[in-house]
């Protein structure tokens, strides 16, 4: 939970932001019929307080197509 903390505290007002990893998991999982239109953005590689190891992030982003 701390990771999270971390990476939402970079985030701005309004902004999901996710690890890269947790992204990925939460693909693997989506239901392809899924009606949800969502996407990521990458944003690079960033260092957390307290992670030895940049994380690589991605921000969440509604698809409006």
């Amino acid at each position: 939970m701390n990771r999270a903390a971390r990476i939402a505290a970079k985030a701005q007002a309004g902004q999901v932001w996710a690890s890269k990893a947790a992204w990925d998991l939460a693909q693997e999982e989506r239901d392809e019929s899924s009606s949800e239109q969502v996407d990521a953005r990458t944003l690079g590689a960033m260092t957390l307080k307290g992670v030895p190891e940049p994380v690589e992030l991605v921000q969440v982003l509604m698809r409006m197509w």
